[in-house]
């Protein structure tokens, strides 16, 4: 359980310090790009959830936030869970929605600042949003698999 721990709070820790440095030396809207027309660092705000839904309902999101996070350490100390890979699906989400919480509560809104927009015309984003996705990619993959495998044994 320790280093599940660990690795969220690395996460977060990751995620604090580059918003921190986004704000610090980026005016608000500010793009610069990085790296060539692929991507570029630009600095806004987003006070929904993922692409923008639930936009100026930060409490409420603060509240599923806190029922997630919550969840997510439980199973995590229980553990009855013995796929590795679910292990850090959970730490890879708990990290990510740690920085985007503490965002929402402190700042009122998330910052952004990952584009890929010139090249893929999608939504702002940051490192949080990168490891919850992960996160859920990785435990949807494995609970499927896990779930043929106990089809194919016959349980």
């Amino acid at each position: 359980m320790k280093l599940y721990v660990i690795i969220a709070t690395v996460i977060f820790v990751i995620d604090q310090v580059v918003k921190h440095l986004v704000r610090g030396n980026l005016a608000f809207g500010e793009s610069v790009p990085v790296i060539g027309g692929l991507l570029n660092l630009t600095h806004i705000t987003n006070t929904g959830a993922a692409f923008g839904i639930m936009g100026n309902f930060t409490w409420l999101l603060v509240v599923l936030s806190i029922l997630i996070i919550a969840g997510v350490i439980y199973i995590i100390a229980l553990r009855k869970i013995t796929c590795g890979w679910q292990k850090w699906g959970l730490a890879f989400t708990l990290g990510g929605a740690l920085g985007n919480l503490f965002d929402r509560i402190v700042l009122g809104s998330v910052v952004d600042f990952l584009d890929i927009s010139p090249l893929f015309n999608f939504p702002v984003f940051n490192i949080a949003d990168v490891f919850i996705v992960m996160g859920a990619i990785i435990l949807i993959v494995t609970i499927i698999f896990m779930r043929k495998e106990k089809t194919e044994d016959g349980l």
